[in-house]
């Protein structure tokens, strides 16, 4: 579990005002792909389109796979 908790208030949608936690949350309740992610919490979609949010969506999406590998070892 992450224990940044001011980092989870990181705005990762702009757009959308969608946070690290929301990206967090989403991924805890199933959401398994990038298209999950953008269902459950509507990043991705707003007035860009995710031109300004795509790359920064996938990189948390990796960094919270990651964490939540590591704290299965």
């Amino acid at each position: 579990m992450n224990n940044n908790i001011s980092e989870d208030k990181i705005i990762i949608c702009t757009c959308r005002g969608i946070s690290k936690a929301e990206i967090r949350n989403s991924i805890k309740n199933g959401s398994k792909t990038l298209n999950d992610i953008k269902l459950s919490t509507g990043s991705g979609t707003g007035i860009c389109s995710g031109a300004a949010c795509t790359f920064k969506l996938l990189k948390v999406i990796d960094l919270i796979l990651s964490e939540e590998i590591e704290n299965l070892k």
